[in-house]
This record gives structure tokens, sequence and C-alpha cells, in this order.
């Protein structure tokens, strides 16, 4: 869900509980993406609700380009129960904005960022020797593991983020880069983060 995707004057209301008078937090669009606190009752840029709201710090959540992706937990009737950090849980009610995505689509659509304690290995099992990088700090998603749905096949690629777009590597070479098996999630705890910016 990205909130810049809020026409003007829409706003975007968090729960305490299914219960849609017990409302934690509101997103709202002005002429910038604003939110307000209800418990507190204060109110500021989404970019700075860090400084406010220490428990609000969903796992893909980017203020500053107005992306938030929460992990949904449960789907309900009437709302989406969601993670707002690593252990607390809030509740976004469900309608045509809201769009769920699993993660079996997510992990086909964006690249993987390879963070300091995610590590790659040669077989589906946190004992396996581990696979050499090299220069490479993405990781691109190949398959599932048929057996062990908390393991993923992935590809080691350059970030070119910064870099002008040029393809140069031959077909040879990219047969090349590192491949191995990442743990994705464990349980409901999700490992990894996605690459969401456009």
């Amino acid at each position: 869900m990205k909130i810049s995707e809020l026409g003007k004057s829409d706003t975007l209301h968090i729960y305490n509980s299914p219960n849609t008078s017990d409302k934690f937090i509101s997103i709202f669009t002005t002429e910038k993406v604003r939110f307000v606190h209800h418990k507190s009752g204060k109110e500021d840029l989404l970019a700075n609700i860090s400084t406010h709201l220490n428990s609000f710090r969903p796992q893909f959540f980017y203020p500053e380009y107005s992306i938030l992706n929460p992990v949904c937990i449960e789907i309900l009737p009437l709302f989406y129960k969601i993670k707002i950090n690593k252990s607390e849980f809030k509740y976004l009610l469900r309608n045509k904005r809201h769009r769920f995505e699993s993660f079996s689509y997510l992990l086909v659509q964006n690249d993987i960022l390879l963070g300091t304690k995610l590590t790659v290995h040669q077989q589906p099992d946190l004992l396996s020797k581990r696979v050499d990088l090299k220069d490479q700090n993405l990781l691109s998603f190949i398959r599932f593991n048929r057996k062990d749905s908390e393991w993923i096949y992935v590809e080691a690629i350059k970030d070119t983020w910064f870099e002008e777009p040029e393809d140069t590597a031959s077909e040879e070479e990219k047969s090349k880069s590192p491949k191995g098996w990442i743990r994705w999630r464990k349980g409901n705890d999700i490992l990894i983060h996605f690459r969401l910016l456009p």
C-alpha cells in the first residue's frame, strides 16, 4: 500500500482493535502526507513519525517516499491484522484501496536487500557452507524450496541504483553470478527486506 496514492484529503486509519472508534493512528494527505497519533493528539509530517511515535515501526516503511507496506498476519472479515513493529499488532480496515499482496508475489516482483545478518548458503540449511557473493549487494528470487517454504533460491546481482543503466554483462558472465539459498522467514517473522522503491 503506497500512501502517496491516497487522493487529496484521503485518510488512512489504523486501529488498536477491531473497533472503528478505537483509533491508534491516522495518516492523511493535505499538501504533504501527515499523521496524527490519537493517544497523544500530536500531529506532524509523516517523515517525522519516529521522533513522536517509537512504537510505529513497520518492517516495510519508507516515510520519506510515502511508502507503507505493513506485514499482514491475519485476514479478518472486516480488517487486516498488521504488524506495526517486531512484536505489536494493530488493525487496518479492509476496503478496495488496500491491496493485499502475498509474499510469493513480492518475492518475484522485487529485489531482496542483502542485510548484514542475511547469509546465502549452498544448501537450504544454516549449517551448510556459505556462498561468496563477491561485490554483489542485492538478491534476485529464483524459486522456492519445495520441501521447506521458509527457504528460497536466489541469485546475487549488483545494485546499479545510482549508475547509468547499462547491461554489458554477457550471458556467460551472468550464468556465473553467485547463487544459493536464504532463509527468508521464520514462522510469521519475515527475515528479509525488499527494495520497494520505484
